[in-house]
């Protein structure tokens, strides 16, 4: 004769529905923790795209500092030329720090001027594209850290083996009635 399996008692039923709950609310969560890096990533990818662009067509020129900025991520502003049209543009430099009035050389987009800067549109670019493959790693990384720990780290029980309602359950389930025999 086949025996009914024993119903789950009511605590093993909330342990289940919060572990399908757990697993609901798990892909959202990480999805939110991973976001803001893949979409970093993104626009780091964009930005070296636009930088190589105007690398393709970029054109140099002698240019003057004109000002310095300490207290704006100490910005340097300069001043050039270009077909008699005087343009301006202002850059923290990744090099050497000029002086004001000093002679530096310009590197700005022979479409449109206006596109300018005091760092190489081919160095700007492959920078842009290394921060986007370093937040790429770190996403993956920090995916794969969410991922292993809660593999790896063990779950806590509702409720405690010592808890005397946990043995009552355990004990109920095991003493209930067989189920009766047809004959």
């Amino acid at each position: 004769m086949a025996e009914k399996s024993p119903q789950p008692s009511r605590n093993a039923r909330s342990i289940e529905r919060k572990r399908i709950l757990n697993r609901a609310v798990d892909l959202p969560v990480k999805s939110i923790i991973m976001a803001p890096w893949l979409l970093g990533a993104a626009l780091m990818l964009v930005a070296a795209h636009n930088d190589s662009d105007v690398a393709s067509r970029q054109a140099t020129t002698v240019g003057k500092i004109v000002a310095h900025e300490p207290s704006n991520h100490n910005r340097y502003g300069y001043r050039f030329q270009v077909e008699g049209q005087v343009y301006t543009g202002s850059e923290t430099p990744r090099k050497a720090e000029p002086r004001i009035g000093q002679s530096v050389t310009i590197y700005y987009d022979a479409d449109n001027p206006v596109e300018n800067a005091l760092t190489d549109y081919r160095e700007l670019s492959s920078d842009w594209s290394e921060r986007a493959v370093a937040f790429f790693f770190a996403a993956c990384i920090a995916f794969v850290g969410i991922f292993l720990a809660e593999r790896l780290v063990p779950t806590r029980s509702a409720t405690p083996p010592s808890d005397p309602r946990a043995t009552l359950d355990a004990r109920e389930s095991s003493t209930r009635e067989t189920p009766r025999q047809s004959g």
